[in-house]
């Protein structure tokens, strides 16, 4: 396994800066660090959505209250860095019911641009929580 430390453990770096985003659905972050051709393929049955789709779709779920992020791994070659990880988020979807656990294997595929790390392809596939 090829990992470039600068670009991808460090918890300083872009990349991993932006995955934190994206992951946490911070308000305004993924706009700024998803290309407007970004691909995301998620879901049960392999849904295929542009950004502004994936984005509704992501929004409607409710508020992350939790997030947890473990077996990151990393790659990076001429200006790309193919990052997968496996990810657990409690997420509220009603006021008043406790938060219900989602978790997934992400890999995203990021290019190194002037502006820093973009997204330009994501899947998550979905995984069931442990007995």
């Amino acid at each position: 396994m090829f990992c470039v430390r600068t670009v991808c453990s460090k918890k300083t770096s872009p990349v991993f800066s932006a995955a934190v985003a994206v992951r946490t659905r911070l308000a305004a972050t993924p706009l700024t660090v998803m290309f407007p051709d970004c691909v995301i393929v998620q879901g049960p049955v392999g849904n295929v959505h542009e950004r502004e789709r994936f984005l509704a779709y992501d929004a409607s779920m409710g508020a992350t209250v939790e997030a947890e992020t473990s077996e990151v791994t990393c790659r990076e070659r001429g200006g790309r860095a193919i990052v997968t990880c496996f990810q657990k988020m409690r997420i509220r979807r009603l006021p008043d019911l406790p938060p219900f656990l989602v978790q997934a294997v992400a890999t995203r595929v990021w290019f190194s641009t002037d502006e820093g790390w973009r997204l330009g392809h994501m899947q998550l596939s979905r995984r069931q929580p442990s007995a």
